[in-house]
């Protein structure tokens, strides 16, 4: 006798709740594919980048590839939580070069109600070439209402909302970097770097081992576990709202019953242990989709629609 796997992957996202981080993936642990470089940002769920290269680091990425954890490009560290994070260069030696990641938000920031914001960060510790010798100020954040990209890039005008003004040299432990913020604007998107020029941004040089070739320096900061909290939204603008998505799979009809109760359009992408793409579906509120082909194994369901990105690891076991 056939028996039913159902698999059952719930999230509740909400404008009005406290306690709820607004930042798709912050720990950077879901990815459509591992790394097989670094300048990957995008391989990562929820984040893309919107200035340059910045790079993702994923224990699942090869040793060679230079972009696993702990060993790889910019030095060694283990994650702050899980088993990914990011890098980016605050300051490169040879231009004004910056490099910066942007996520849109899960919901919209409420003007008026405060928000603890937060991020960790650690210091890059390669000295090779003095990729690792420079530590700078300015790392921070800065909200927008528009959404940027790598063809239409964020100004760097010396403006972020929130920034850290102390040099961050720490290539040991995890810092953390918090803020309480008070948002003027209903901003969708929160992008991270450095966004001050030369002359507006403190540096250090440590321990540059060879100064007459590189008498400038890099500085790069791996970032994890960023966060974006509301803390009295009990009385927001906005409603609560309760979104859920119920995958059930009836190995009697190969099919996936998916009930995603808003209304809205939406795309459901099932991608497999090794982070490629294997079946797309278009998704109109509540519908049962044929998998008829979909092997026993770990599976990620991703399904995105005009304003939700929701994820999750699912098993199937016929």
């Amino acid at each position: 006798m056939k028996t039913i796997n159902t698999i059952i992957v719930c999230l509740l996202l909400s404008s009005g709740v406290n306690g709820q981080n607004l930042v798709t993936n912050g720990s950077f642990e879901q990815y459509s594919h591992c790394p097989h470089s670094i300048g990957e940002l995008d391989s990562c769920i929820g984040w893309h980048s919107v200035k340059n290269t910045p790079d993702y680091y994923s224990t699942c990425a090869d040793s060679f590839t230079n972009a696993s954890v702990p060993t790889n490009y910019a030095g060694t560290q283990i994650s702050f939580e899980g088993n990914g994070y990011i890098g980016l260069y605050t300051y490169y030696r040879c231009c004004f070069y910056r490099e910066i990641a942007g996520a849109s938000l899960i919901n919209t920031l409420i003007p008026g109600n405060t928000y603890h914001v937060s991020m960790r960060v650690s210091k890059g510790n390669v000295t090779i070439n003095n990729y690792g010798c420079g530590a700078t100020s300015k790392l921070g954040m800065r909200f927008t209402t528009y959404p940027y990209s790598l063809v239409d890039t964020p100004s760097i005008n010396n403006y972020a909302q929130i920034f850290e003004d102390s040099i961050i040299t720490d290539t040991l432990n995890w810092i953390l970097l918090a803020w309480d913020y008070i948002p003027d604007s209903a901003y969708t998107h929160v992008y991270i770097g450095n966004f001050f020029d030369q002359a507006h941004t403190d540096t250090i040089s440590i321990a540059n081992n060879q100064p007459s070739l590189y008498p400038s320096m890099n500085a790069y900061y791996y970032i994890d576990s960023v966060n974006i909290i509301c803390t009295n939204c009990s009385s927001g603008i906005e409603p609560i709202q309760r979104h859920e998505i119920l995958l059930q799979y009836d190995i009697d009809n190969n099919s996936v019953y998916i009930n995603y109760n808003t209304g809205r359009f939406g795309k459901l992408s099932i991608i497999n242990s090794v982070g490629q793409t294997i079946e797309k579906f278009d998704i109109i509120n509540e519908q049962k989709v044929n998998l008829s082909n979909l092997k026993d194994g770990l599976y990620i369901a991703l399904y995105q629609s005009e304003k939700v990105t929701l994820t999750k690891k699912i098993i199937v076991q016929k």
